[in-house]
C-alpha cells in the first residue's frame, strides 16, 4: 500500500469527509510513476472507506487517454474486481470544448479561469502528484496535477507563454499565487504526494502550501 486515506496527516479520515451521494474525482499528475497501479489502489481505498459515493471518476487529458487510457481501465478492472468495487468513470478533459468547462473564478487581473466541469462539479477532489527533487518550469507545488492542466484553453495558453518566456522570480511567484488561489476556491482538503520513494496523504498545508481562508470546504467549515 502506497498511502492511507484513513489516516491522512492533519485531516479527518476520508470516510468522514465523503458523504453518501458525493462525487469523488481523482486528478493525477502526468509524471506519476506506475500511474495505473497507484490510481487503482487509490480508487480501491475510496470504495472501501466511503459509504455509497454517487460516482468516482479519474480525469485525464486527451493525450493521456490515448497513451494510457486502456492500461488504466485494465488496472482498475483487475483491482476493483477483487473488492467488488463499482466501475470508475474515466473523464477526458478537452480544454477547447466550452460545454465541458465551467467558470471557477477570476484572477487578480480579472481574467476568467475555466475548469474541467467534472472537477468543478465534484464534491471531493483528490490531486495526486510527485514532489520533484528540483522544481521545474511549470511545477506549481501540490496543485500541479490540477492547474493549468485542466483549465480552459485560454488559461493554459497564458501560463504556457509565461513559462516559455523564462519567467523571473516575481512572475513565478505570481503564477504560483494564482494556482494556490484557484485551488482554494475549489476547496482542496486532501492531496497525495510522493517524495522519493515515500507516499504521503494529508492537507495541502502539510506540503508547504499556505492556508487560504477562501477555501470552499475546510476541516473547520460545515458541510
Amino acid at each position: 500500500m502506497y498511502f492511507s486515506l484513513d489516516q491522512p496527516v492533519g485531516a479527518p479520515p476520508l470516510s468522514e469527509c465523503v458523504f453518501p451521494g458525493d462525487r469523488v474525482v481523482i486528478v493525477p499528475d502526468k509524471r506519476i510513476a506506475r500511474e495505473e497501479e497507484v490510481l487503482a489502489e487509490l480508487a480501491s481505498q475510496v470504495f472501501r472507506l466511503c459509504t455509497e459515493p454517487e460516482e468516482i471518476a479519474i480525469v485525464l487529458t486527451e493525450e493521456e487517454e490515448k497513451k494510457k487510457g486502456t492500461a488504466l481501465r485494465n488496472a482498475l478492472h483487475d483491482r476493483l474486481s477483487e473488492t467488488n468495487g463499482e466501475p470508475v468513470r474515466i473523464a477526458i478533459h478537452s480544454p477547447a470544448e466550452r460545454k465541458t468547462l465551467g467558470f471557477l473564478a477570476a484572477n487578480d487581473k480579472g481574467e476568467p479561469v475555466g475548469l474541467c466541469r467534472t472537477i468543478l462539479d465534484a464534491d471531493f477532489v483528490i490531486p495526486v502528484g510527485e514532489i520533484p527533487s528540483k522544481p521545474y518550469v511549470g511545477y506549481y507545488g501540490v496543485y500541479t496535477a490540477l492547474f493549468p492542466r485542466f483549465c480552459d484553453e485560454e488559461t493554459q495558453i497564458r501560463f504556457l507563454r509565461a513559462e516559455q518566456g523564462n519567467p523571473d522570480a516575481k512572475l513565478k511567484k505570481r503564477l504560483l499565487g494564482e494556482v494556490e488561489e484557484m485551488a482554494a476556491f475549489l476547496g482542496i482538503l486532501l492531496t497525495i504526494q510522493r517524495s522519493g520513494s515515500a507516499w504521503s496523504c494529508g492537507l495541502p498545508t502539510t506540503f508547504g502550501v499556505p492556508a487560504r481562508s477562501s477555501a470552499r470546504r475546510s476541516v473547520d467549515s460545515p458541510r
